[in-house]
């Protein structure tokens, strides 16, 4: 179980520290973030990574985006630090991805060595379709740099919400954690299964669409 966290436009960050520490509770053997034109991530857990990397933290502008890693499959290293980036898509996960070694096997990918890679590298290379081929659970943050003005967010067997403020939206793998950083007065919304969520970075305007054919997951196995 990892944490995802982080908001759009008009950022505060001490609103995004408050996420990020609740987030370790998910997650504490790395942390990482991206925007539209970096990354940063070191394996340290959250509160430890906000000392150090503090100054670059106020440098992302138009949105953040945050992971607290628990290391389910491959080593704690900065190699497996989310968030991963495959050609145009740079993005973080939550979940498992069951058929992972299968999935490395048909698409002769040997280096992969953490599981939420395949996603981004499936993504890269064949687009939103390539999630039917997932047999696992997931909450996906993604960006494609072929649309640099949206966040694609999905979620599958898993927990996200965000909180849209007037001008600016924060979210977080647990819906309790907003109402912490925010108060339970705001509208708090748990993101619908199986849809593909893209908000546009200057209008938060949200737009979704169905995804067909996801693999069911049987959690008792």
């Amino acid at each position: 179980m990892c944490g995802i966290f982080g908001g759009i436009n008009n950022l505060n960050i001490d609103k995004i520290k408050i996420l990020g520490i609740l987030n370790e509770s998910r997650g504490t053997d790395s942390t990482g973030f991206f925007d539209n034109y970096k990354s940063t991530k070191a394996v340290l857990k959250f509160s430890d990574f906000s000392v150090d990397y503090y100054n670059d933290l106020k440098h992302y502008k138009d949105y953040i985006i945050g992971h607290t890693r628990f290391a389910t499959t491959g080593q704690k290293t900065e190699r497996n630090a989310h968030p991963f980036s495959f050609g145009n898509i740079t993005g973080v996960h939550n979940g498992v991805i069951s058929n992972f070694k299968d999935l490395k096997n048909k698409y002769n990918i040997p280096k992969l060595q953490c599981d939420s890679e395949i996603i981004f590298y499936l993504l890269n290379l064949k687009g939103i379709e390539s999630l039917k081929e997932l047999n696992g659970y997931f909450a996906i943050v993604y960006r494609d740099n072929r649309q640099k003005n949206k966040i694609f967010i999905v979620k599958h067997n898993a927990e996200f919400s965000y909180v849209k403020l007037d001008n600016s939206i924060y979210f977080s793998s647990d819906s309790q954690h907003l109402e912490t950083a925010f108060t339970k007065s705001n509208n708090i919304i748990e993101i619908e299964e199986n849809l593909l969520y893209e908000i546009d970075i200057s209008t938060l305007e949200i737009k979704s669409s169905k995804i067909e054919g996801l693999i069911s997951y049987d959690f008792s196995s």
